[in-house]
Formats: structure tokens, sequence, C-alpha cells
């Protein structure tokens, strides 16, 4: 459908130009063109481009008031409607892509879905590909594996402001689209196999993620047909396991059950015992990055710790809590920690029981007195394709223990492996907390890690935050693609979001639910997708017909503990 011709008046490169607007069409923001022109040298040559500006104006007027008396029907003058165009791509005849500019006059039209797919350089992924939203036109949007799998590039960065259906919607997005594409995945890639692939997503925000493995009761038909334009079914995740902390202020005999709220069927309980934690090198997690910023000397005294912590336990001892294990110690700190200060040592002991108070729930007694075996609480991540982990009612210690334990794991396992398969996806929110721009810390060295060296593992890291100019650089610059959702036009005035353009800095303190800037390596511009509501649901709400949560819920909550 022609909409315009190439604009005569304003100068066309071969990076951008105007268009004019037919008066009976219209063209928005975000907008496919395509225009071709004739060339003695290159013959036809397409250009395809995006409309990044549209503008309206009178022509022939002098006064504001002129216009008043134009809309009156008073006054003669030529509206005119153009839009400013970013060159996505340019193609001759023969395939190549000469650098020149379009001819003032062209016909331009909007692009179809053939047009879009050549605009945006989707022909060149072939299959290599997986859908991540629509764009204007209702055409889907890809991702080119290549550089998400760590073939080219790995790794994601999604940026955008809390509670606004951006990160981690988005992130869940992006994993369901895989998994479900996982069929035609496995021909393009025969390494890939249809139960090798997992993700491990640290729920930081309320119960939303228990509920991944449910259909969501609220989806409406938009969202469904939005579904079906990308190819994809509204369905929730088929192969998902659930890990939350232990209930607090338990009894020594009192059975061991999840800390959650509104799923207790099916959740299972994360904890460690004294001798993971020696044995797996963990006391290091104990401690924030502010404990071990205020002293150099403390991280001396939790490596001599350490190594006290398995003597004892290779001895035959048996610590059943952080607290006997901190009361044994204190009993000898002069001989174990004779070298260290003693202003470190008390610096030491205090921070070590300001642990114990938020870390003491998440530590297990290696055996009990009525078990025959103690039941396993470690998180088995290639037991399922989608592992949530839920930290959200710990303390920031107690997250910061966690997320640095199982990310430490993970890559320590893949390590001895040797090869990236299985390949595991890392949804890990509030980067900024986790590898901050100014500071070290254990859990930061092992986020920047992955962040340079995981994709070789095998470990591609969906990193997400509010606000990317606090995340260390080395971990954000690594990330192949990057999203950017609703946030504040000033924070996205830092350069880390250069990707974006002048334009389209301005425009994300507008952006609504579900709506993201995409950016892509072999793509010149980033570009809007629009997602749709989750098909899974993600509070207990959804996952019921009914609006309102049932009298006998709690009834059936304390029945489910009866059974543990």
């Amino acid at each position: 459908m022609n909409v315009g011709i190439v604009l005569g008046t304003r100068e066309s490169t071969p990076f951008e130009f105007y268009i004019e607007v037919d008066g009976n069409q219209t063209l928005q923001v975000d907008d496919i063109i395509v225009t071709t022109c004739e060339y003695p040298r290159f013959g036809r040559v397409t250009f395809y481009g995006i409309v990044d500006q549209a503008m309206s104006r009178l022509e022939g007027l002098e006064t504001n008031e002129q216009a008043r008396f134009h809309s009156q029907g008073l006054f003669d003058a030529n509206l005119t409607y153009y839009c400013h165009i970013v060159v996505t791509r340019t193609l001759a005849e023969d395939g190549s892509s000469p650098k020149i500019p379009p001819r003032p006059g062209s016909e331009v039209r909007l692009a179809d879905e053939r047009d879009t797919e050549l605009a945006l350089y989707f022909d060149k992924m072939e299959k290599r590909k997986v859908p991540c939203g629509l764009l204007s036109n209702n055409t889907p949007a890809y991702l080119d594996l290549d550089f998400i799998l760590g073939i080219k590039g790995g790794h994601i960065n999604i940026s955008g402001k809390s509670g606004v259906a951006t990160k981690t919607s988005y992130a869940t997005f992006l994993l369901y689209s895989y998994f479900s594409n996982l069929q035609e995945i496995k021909r393009t890639y025969p390494e890939v196999g249809l139960t090798n692939t997992h993700a491990v997503i640290f729920n930081v925000k309320g119960e939303d993620l228990l509920f991944l493995d449910t259909p969501n009761s609220k989806l409406s038909d938009k969202d469904r047909k939005m579904y079906e334009a990308m190819g994809l079914k509204a369905k929730p995740f088929e192969s998902v396991k659930f890990y939350a902390p232990p209930r607090p202020k338990r009894g020594q005999y009192d059975a061991i059950l999840p800390n959650t709220e509104s799923r207790l069927k099916g959740v299972n309980v994360f904890a460690w015992t004294m001798r993971e934690i020696g044995e797996e090198d963990l006391l290091w997690y104990l401690f924030s990055p502010k404990d071990l910023s205020d002293t150099s000397q403390l991280y001396l005294a939790i490596r001599i710790a350490t190594n006290w912590l398995n003597r004892e336990l290779k001895d035959g001892l048996k610590f059943q809590s952080i607290k006997s294990m901190i009361q044994t110690l204190e009993e000898s700190i002069e001989d174990v920690m004779g070298r260290v200060a003693s202003g470190t040592r008390d610096a030491f002991m205090r921070r070590l029981y300001r642990a114990e108070q938020e870390i003491g729930p998440l530590i297990v007694p290696e055996t009990l007195p009525f078990d025959v075996e103690t039941e396993s609480y470690s998180i088995d991540w290639r037991s399922a394709q989608v592992n949530v982990i839920d930290i959200h009612k710990l303390s920031p210690r107690a997250q910061y223990f966690t997320v640095g334990a199982v990310l430490k794991s993970i890559v320590e396992e893949k390590e001895k492996t040797g090869t990236p398969w299985p390949l595991v996806f890392i949804v890990l929110d509030e980067l900024n907390k986790y590898a901050p721009l100014t500071g070290d810390s254990p859990i930061a060295e092992t986020v920047l890690d992955i962040a340079e060296r995981g994709r070789s593992l095998g470990i591609i890291l969906i990193g997400a935050q509010q606000t990317a100019s606090e995340v260390t650089h080395r971990v954000v610059s690594n990330a192949s693609i990057r999203v950017c959702g609703n946030m504040d036009a000033s924070e996205a005035e830092h350069s880390v979001y250069d990707y974006l353009g002048s334009a389209n800095r301005k425009r994300v303190q507008y952006l609504t639910p579900g709506q993201m800037f995409v950016y892509q390596p072999g793509l010149p511009q980033t570009v809007l997708v629009q997602f749709p509501m989750p098909a899974w649901a993600t509070r207990y709400q959804e996952s019921r017909e009914s609006d309102y949560i049932p009298e006998d819920f709690t009834i059936d909550i304390m029945e489910e503990m009866g059974k543990e």
C-alpha cells in the first residue's frame, strides 16, 4: 500500500531521509516502510526503513492566528504530514547494499511480512531464530539464536521500572518462546537436545513465579491472538520445579516445610548443611559486600575459618546449625586465628553472629534423631526445564547467600564437565545488587565470570535491573542482546543506553506495559516490540476461574502441611 513519496525539500542520505505522507494516508512511529529507485550503476535498489519521528505543519502561514483561521475555514494553507525515516537496509538486485540516498519523489509503501523480514535482517537468521514479540504491523520480531546460545555471543540484559510488565515478565516470555521452539531449534543446532537446556530463575517479587505450570485463567482473546501470530501456543510451561526456603522458627522435631503462602503442593525446600557450607567453600557468602569492604583482613579470617571448619568436619564433628559452629569456633578462637589481628577477629565474630540471625533458617541439621536417612534439600537444576528459586521472603543477606551459593555450584559443575551442554539460562533480577558499579565481592566476581566466560561454559545470563547505570559495565557490555522497558528519561541518558538512539531515549518513559525496545547485533536500529500477557498464572487468583480466593484455601494449606 503506497503511503507517500520521498520528500524533495529535505536532504536524503544513505542512512536517513524524509517522506511526505499522502493526504489520505497515515503513518506512525515504528512503522516499517519500503521505497525502490533506479540507478544507472546499481539498477533497482530497495530502501527499507523505520519511522522514528512523525510531524505535521501548515505551510504558507506566518502566525498562529492564521492557523486558527484555517481551522475555521477562513484561511487557505497546505497541511503537510511528513516522517523521518532511519534506513535499516539497502538491497540491490545483485544482493549488494550500495550506500546511496533514495531519489526524491520515489513512491513509498508500507512493508508487508516479507519486506519486514528483509528490513530487519530476519532472513539472514534463516531458522536460527525465536520470536521475541510483535512489531507495529503485527508481524513477529525475532532474536538471533547465535547471539543467545553462545555461538557468536551470549547473554541478555533487561532494564526497566519494577512492576510495569517488564523485566521478569519479558525474561520468562523469552524462555517460553525458546522452549516452545526446541524441536525446530534442534534441527538447526543438533547439539541441542530436547532435555538438555534448563533455566534457573530467582524469584524476587512476591510469589508471582510459583504458578508457571498453571494456565492463566485471565488471559484475553487479544493476548491469545498475539501468541498465535508468533506461532506459539498460549499455555503454561510444561516442565517446572519450584524451590522455596524452609519456614523459620521451627522446632528440632518439626517437619521442614517451604515458606510459601499461596502454594505448598509441588514446592520443594532448599537448604544447606554446615558440611556443605564448609566443603563447597560457601562461608564467604555469609558476609555482605559491605561487611567485606569494612576491613581488608576479613578475607583472611574467612579463609582461616573455612579451613578450620573443614578440618573439624573431617575429624568427624557434626554441626547442626550455624550457631553451634560459631560457639565451637569461639571457644578456640585464639588458637585458630592467632595470625589475625584481634580487632579483625572481633569484627569477624560480630558479623558471623549477625549472619546467623538471618541465614540460620537456611541451615538444616546433617542428621535428625527421628530420621533413618536425612532428606536432601539441594537444588537439582537438571531435573526440570525450568527451576524457580523463591527468595523474595529472605533478608538481603540471605538472598545474597542463596544466589551466591547456587551460582557458584553451577559454575563449578559446568567447569568439571568441560562442555557447554546442557545449556543453562540464569535469570537474575536486581543485578545492581549483585554486580554493582563499584565495589568487589565474591558474588560480584561470580556474576562477572559468568558474563565474560559463561557462554563457553554453557551458562547464559538473563540479567535484569531497574537502572543499568548502577551495574558494572563489564557485565552489561557482555550482553549481546539488550532490552529496555519503561524507565525514567534521566536514567536513559546514561551512556549504557546508547543503543537506544536519541529519539528512543525520550520515548522510554512513555512505554506501556508489554512494550520493549530490543537491540541485537546485526540490526542497525533498535525496534519496539509488544509481547502478550503471560499464558501462565502469575498469582493464585489467575490460576483459578474465580477472582477470589476460596474461604477454604487456608484449610487446604493446613491439610497440605499435615500431609508433610
